[in-house]
């Protein structure tokens, strides 16, 4: 598929991938350069909050480990990343 650049740098993205990737009017994404090649990705936000209702004890995980982290105690401490990785898909 191929997409033409505006004047201002605005480039209309195919139906197709838009349907496929879930973007709507608001949708974010986030670009990078990645071995001379444009990368986009959607953003994607996760709020505690949300995730509480279905992955309960997950959360309860990563609670406690920003209160270890709070006290300067990181040893059992869960980093956000690997919290995401854990949860059900």
């Amino acid at each position: 598929m191929v997409a033409t650049m505006t004047s201002k740098g605005r480039i209309t993205i195919p139906l197709e991938i838009r349907e496929q990737l879930g973007l709507d009017a608001g949708s974010q994404l986030e670009f990078a350069v990645v071995d001379g090649r444009l990368v986009a990705h959607k953003v994607v936000c996760l709020r505690v909050m949300d995730l509480w209702s279905t992955h309960a004890a997950s959360v309860k995980e990563l609670e406690a480990s920003f209160a270890q982290a709070g006290h300067g105690k990181t040893s059992k401490a869960v980093e956000f990343d690997e919290f995401v990785k854990r949860l059900p898909k």
